[in-house]
């Protein structure tokens, strides 16, 4: 699972089970080491990647989300809407 190569201004987004703790792939389900699914989601800037982000916690309150950079360092983690306080 490495972070695909990103430019400047791109960013990555993983997605995870808040209640399980378990990756998610780009379709949403459970990612498997031994699958070929993608697990990365690649934006081209953060504003996309948050419009992406606020329109899949209307859909489902309990992922979780990590943005990533183009040097691979965790830019946010945005935890799921369901645990915020």
């Amino acid at each position: 699972m490495e972070i695909p190569k990103l430019t400047n201004e791109q960013v990555a987004v993983l997605k995870v089970d808040g209640n399980t703790g378990h990756v998610l792939n780009i379709n949403n389900k459970v990612f498997w080491k031994d699958s070929n699914d993608e697990v990365y989601l690649v934006f081209e800037d953060i504003i996309a990647a948050k419009r992406y982000i606020d329109e899949l916690q209307q859909v489902s309150n309990e992922i979780e989300f990590t943005i990533y950079g183009s040097n691979s360092a965790v830019i946010e983690f945005i935890p799921a809407v369901k645990w915020r306080s």
